[in-house]
C-alpha cells in the first residue's frame, strides 16, 4: 500500500515541533547554568505518582564513590556543594541525598543541589522527582521558585506538557522576579506547542516580548512567535496594517532596527492615512539611528507630515543634534531655536537654549554663550536647565577671564542655588575667581572653609587640593560598623529563614547567606534589632548591594541615623580583588572601587540597556579587547563573576592610563564618555583640570567624573 504524500502544511508542523523542541531544551540548559530563582508549584492531580527515595537512587549508582558512608552531614552538605561548583556530579548527588535526610536546617538547599545535579548529569525522572519534593516540603524556601520552574522544564522534556502547563503557570503568576516569569511563560509556550495550542503559545510568546522587550527571554520569545505565525498563519486576528504596525513598535523597543523596518515597509505599502505614515515615518527615523543621512530624510518627512505631531518636538531636537554631531552648530541651532519658539511647553524647549549655549561655546564664541544662558534663566526661571544655565553664565565670564566679575557672579548665584552641592560649587568658583584676579586671602579663606564642608564630596576635595589641606573627614567616618553578632531568635515564619542562615554561616558558606537574608527582611515588620542584625550580615556576607539598597530604605524611614547609612553606602567592597588587580595594574584602590560604586552600586548582576555588564559594566567588545592584558581566555570572560570583572576593568583603566599620561580626571571621563570623545574635549578645551571637568560635553560624563572623584 502506498503511504500518502505528506502536505507542505504538515511538513511545516513537523519542522516547527523539531525547532520547539530544540529551542525548549537550549533554553532550559542555558537557564539551568545561570541557575536564578523561581515560584512555588503545588500540582494536586501529581499526588499519586510514586517519588524515587535518594537512598534507592544512590544504590542505583555503580560508582564507589557514591555509596553513603557514616559521615558527619554538615561535612556531606560541604563537600557536596563544592563538587557541584566542580562539577562533579556523582559525588554532588551522593553526599547530596544524605544531607537531604539528616540535615534538616539545610534540606532543601540539599534537594536543590541533588535534583540540579540529577539534571545536569541526565536524568530527568529523578531531578524532577526531586525537584518536586522540595517545592512540596520546603514552599518557604527561598529555592522553591526554581524548584517549580525546573520542575516544569523537566516534564516537558519527559513529555509531560499538561504537567508543564500547570507548573509553569503558577510559577509565572506568583513569582515576583522578573528573569523568573519570563522563563516560566516561556516554559508555557513551549507547552502549548506541544499540545497543538498554537494561538495560546503564540499570545504567550507575544506577552513575553511586549513585557520584557529586552529580557533574557524575549529573544527565544520572538523565534517561536515567528516560527508559529509561519506554520499557522490562523493564529493572527489583527487586520495586516495593525499587526505590522504593533511589530514595527515592538521590534524598535526590542533593539531589532531592521527587522522593524520589513515591518514599516510591509505597513506603507498598504498605503495607510496620512497620520498613520507619520507615526510609521517616526518609527523609520527611530530604526534609523546610527544612520545619520537616513535620518536627516526621515525626520524632515516626519514633520512635513505631522508639524505638531506627537514627536514634532522629539525631532527638531534629533535634527539638531545630528547636525551639530557634524559640527554644523548653525544648522543646529536654527532647529534648536524652533523649539521654544513652536513648542514653549515641552522639556525640550528649556534643553534646546541651553544646547544653544554649548554650541557657541564650541564655536568659541563666549560672550554669546553667556546671553543664550541668560536668556534661558529669564525665560525658565525655576528650572534644572535654568540652575545649569546660571552656573555657566558665570562660567563663560571665567573662561574670558573677566574674574572680578566672574567671582561676583558666583557669589550672587550661590543665593539662588536650590541645594547644598551647587552652593559648594558656586563658592570652588567664586574662590577660583578670587584667585585668578589676585585676591589670594579672600580666595584662601573661601577654599578653607569649602573644605570642611560636608554637603558634597568633589568641590571640597577640589578646595582642600587647592591649599594642600586635608579634606574634612565626614561623619559617616566616624560612625561605628554594624555588628551582627549571633543569628537572633524570632517567631512566625522568619524563624525558618534564619535558621538556614546559621546554619550556612555555621558552614562558612556566606556566600550563599544573601536570598535568606533579603527573605528575613520581608518578614521583619517593625522590629529594629532584627533589621539590624540583616543589614550587618548582608555586608559580612558580601551582599554589598543589597546592603546599600537596605541602608537607604532604612534611612528614608529614620530607622537608621544619616552617618550609619552613608557608611554602608559607600563600602570597600570586594575589597581584596581590587587591591590586588589595583596593584597589579599600578591603579589607586580607591579609585577603583569609587568607579564601581558608580557603575553598578557592586551589583555584580548589573545590566544596562547598552549591554555594559558586571561589577564594572564592560561591554563584551571591551572585555575582549583588554582580556589578553588581563590574563582571561576568552572563553572564560564572565562579566557577571566579580573576579573577571575587576580584572577586566582595571587592566582596561591602566591601557586609559597610559593613553592620557596617568591624568585620572581624563581616565575616568574616558571610561564613562569614551577615548574618542576625551581626546575632543582635550584638544578643544585646555586648561587646569578642574576647568575642563565644566567643559565636558556630556552631561552624564561630567557628572561621572564629580562623582567618582569625589567618592575617592
Amino acid at each position: 500500500m502506498k503511504h500518502p504524500t505528506p502536505s507542505a502544511n504538515q511538513f511545516a508542523m513537523r519542522a516547527l515541533r523539531w525547532v520547539v523542541m530544540l529551542l525548549a531544551f537550549s533554553v532550559v540548559g542555558t537557564f539551568a547554568a545561570e541557575r536564578a530563582s523561581l515560584p512555588r508549584v503545588y500540582d494536586a492531580s501529581r499526588s499519586e505518582r510514586q517519588l524515587v527515595s535518594g537512598t534507592e537512587l544512590a544504590q542505583r549508582l555503580p560508582f564507589e564513590r557514591n555509596k553513603i558512608e557514616p559521615i558527619d552531614p554538615k561535612a556531606a552538605f560541604v563537600e557536596g556543594y563544592q563538587a557541584y561548583k566542580h562539577r562533579d556530579l556523582i559525588a554532588t548527588i551522593g553526599r547530596m541525598q544524605f544531607a537531604a535526610s539528616r540535615l534538616p536546617d539545610l534540606a532543601d538547599y540539599a534537594l536543590f543541589y541533588l535534583a540540579s545535579a540529577e539534571r545536569d548529569n541526565g536524568d530527568s525522572q529523578a531531578a524532577a522527582n526531586d525537584f518536586r519534593r522540595l517545592m512540596l516540603s520546603y514552599p518557604q524556601s527561598v529555592w522553591s521558585d526554581d524548584a517549580g520552574l525546573e520542575y516544569a522544564r523537566l516534564e516537558l522534556k519527559l513529555g509531560h506538557p499538561d504537567y508543564a502547563i500547570t507548573a509553569a503557570t503558577r510559577v509565572a503568576d506568583s513569582t515576583n522576579n522578573p528573569v523568573i516569569e519570563q522563563y516560566a511563560r516561556l516554559t508555557i509556550a513551549y507547552a502549548l506547542l506541544a499540545t497543538n495550542s498554537w494561538h495560546d503559545a503564540y499570545n504567550q510568546a507575544q506577552m513575553i516580548r511586549q513585557k520584557f522587550p529586552t529580557g533574557p527571554a524575549d529573544p527565544p520569545a520572538r523565534q517561536l512567535a515567528y516560527a508559529t505565525l509561519q506554520a499557522h498563519p490562523q493564529v493572527l486576528s489583527a487586520p495586516p496594517l495593525e499587526y505590522h504596525r504593533a511589530e514595527a513598535a515592538l521590534l524598535l523597543r526590542e533593539g531589532q532596527a531592521k527587522a522593524a523596518l520589513g515591518q514599516i515597509q510591509a505597513a506603507m505599502a498598504l498605503q495607510p492615512s496620512r497620520p498613520i505614515q507619520a507615526e510609521l515615518t517616526w518609527f523609520s527615523a527611530e530604526a534609523s539611528r546610527g544612520q545619520p543621512d537616513r535620518m536627516k530624510v526621515e525626520l524632515p518627512l516626519y514633520l512635513e507630515l505631522a508639524p505638531r505631531g506627537a514627536e514634532a518636538a522629539r525631532a527638531l531636537n534629533g535634527l539638531a543634534h545630528l547636525y551639530w554631531h557634524e559640527n554644523d552648530t548653525q544648522t543646529a541651532r536654527l532647529y534648536f531655536r524652533r523649539l521654544p519658539r513652536e513648542f514653549p511647553h515641552d522639556e525640550l524647549a528649556r534643553a534646546a537654549m541651553f544646547e544653544i549655549g554649548r554650541t557657541y561655546e564650541e564655536d568659541g564664541n563666549l560672550q554669546s554663550a553667556r546671553k543664550a544662558y541668560l536668556d534661558l534663566v529669564g525665560r525658565y526661571p525655576g528650572t534644572e536647565e535654568a540652575a545649569d544655565g546660571r552656573f555657566r553664565a558665570g562660567f563663560m565670564l571665567y573662561m574670558l577671564g573677566r574674574y572680578k566679575q566672574a567671582a561676583a557672579e558666583f557669589n550672587e548665584s550661590r543665593a539662588h542655588a536650590a541645594t547644598s552641592s551647587a552652593r559648594d560649587m558656586f563658592t570652588y568658583w567664586q574662590a577660583r575667581a578670587l584667585e585668578n584676579s589676585g585676591a589670594k586671602v579672600e580666595s584662601r579663606r573661601l577654599f578653607e572653609s569649602l573644605a570642611l564642608s560636608t554637603s558634597s564630596n568633589y568641590y571640597p576635595a577640589l578646595a582642600a587640593l587647592r591649599i594642600n589641606q586635608t579634606a574634612n573627614v565626614l561623619p559617616a567616618a566616624f560612625a561605628a560598623d554594624l555588628m551582627a553578632g549571633a543569628v537572633p531568635a524570632a517567631n512566625g515564619p522568619v524563624q525558618f529563614h534564619l535558621t538556614r542562615i546559621e546554619a550556612l554561616r555555621g558552614l562558612g558558606l556566606r556566600e550563599l547567606e544573601a536570598p535568606e537574608l533579603r527573605a528575613t527582611e520581608n518578614h521583619i515588620g517593625g522590629n529594629n534589632s532584627l533589621q539590624k542584625f540583616v543589614l550587618a550580615e548582608l555586608q559580612s556576607a558580601g551582599a554589598w548591594f543589597d546592603a546599600i539598597q537596605m541602608a537607604i530604605r532604612m534611612a528614608a524611614r529614620g530607622e537608621i541615623g544619616p552617618a550609619t547609612a552613608e557608611r554602608i553606602r559607600y563600602p570597600r567592597g570586594f575589597w581584596d580583588l581590587v587591591a590586588a588587580a589595583s596593584g597589579r595594574n599600578q591603579l589607586d584602590p580607591y579609585m577603583v572601587t569609587a568607579l564601581i560604586r558608580q557603575e553598578s552600586l557592586f551589583n555584580p548582576q548589573a545590566r544596562s540597556t547598552s549591554d555594559a555588564r558586571g561589577l564594572m559594566q564592560l561591554l563584551p567588545a571591551t572585555a575582549n579587547r583588554y582580556a589578553a592584558a588581563a590574563g582571561i581566555t576568552a572563553s572564560a570572560i564572565d562579566l557577571y563573576d566579580p573576579n573577571i570583572s575587576i580584572q577586566l576593568g582595571t587592566a582596561y583603566l591602566r591601557a586609559l592610563m597610559g593613553m592620557f599620561g596617568g591624568d585620572i580626571f581624563k581616565v575616568v571621563a574616558a571610561y564613562n564618555g569614551g577615548e574618542h570623545s576625551v581626546s575632543q574635549w582635550n584638544a578643544r578645551y585646555p586648561g587646569d583640570n578642574d576647568q575642563w571637568v565644566e567643559n565636558i560635553g556630556f552631561r552624564e560624563t561630567r557628572d561621572y567624573v564629580k562623582k567618582v572623584i569625589g567618592g575617592m
